[in-house]
């Protein structure tokens, strides 16, 4: 991962509170130690629904806790979108950076127009 500018991890859930197959070899490589993480900064939004109770968007936290292990720092609270409050996702997505970017010093992006 490039250390030159802090990553933004977008994870969803599967299951009882798994990884998507999306990620699971992402986060297997992190755990092997496949790369020096000591240097990356990261932001971390989950996308889940909390009918589905203690497994609620536990994908990002298993993510991050992956992340964290491997010596990567977290900033800012983990975003997380709740799909049974009827909101879109790229909505909540875009204004959940508004209170992370001043921390990551980079610009929050803006939602797009009418929606």
């Amino acid at each position: 991962m490039d250390t030159s500018h802090p990553h933004v991890v977008v994870c969803s859930t599967c299951g009882g509170g798994e990884l998507p197959t999306s990620a699971r070899a992402f986060a297997t490589a992190v755990a092997e130690g496949a790369a020096d993480l000591s240097s990356v900064r990261y932001a971390a939004f989950g996308l889940g629904n909390r009918t589905c109770g203690e497994t609620f968007s536990r994908g990002v936290v298993v993510l991050d806790e992956t992340l964290a292990a491997a010596g990567a720092s977290r900033f800012g609270d983990a975003g997380r979108h709740d799909a049974a409050e009827g909101r879109p996702p790229a909505r909540q997505a875009c204004e959940w950076p508004d209170g992370i970017a001043e921390l990551s010093r980079v610009p929050a992006p803006r939602a797009p127009r009418g929606k």
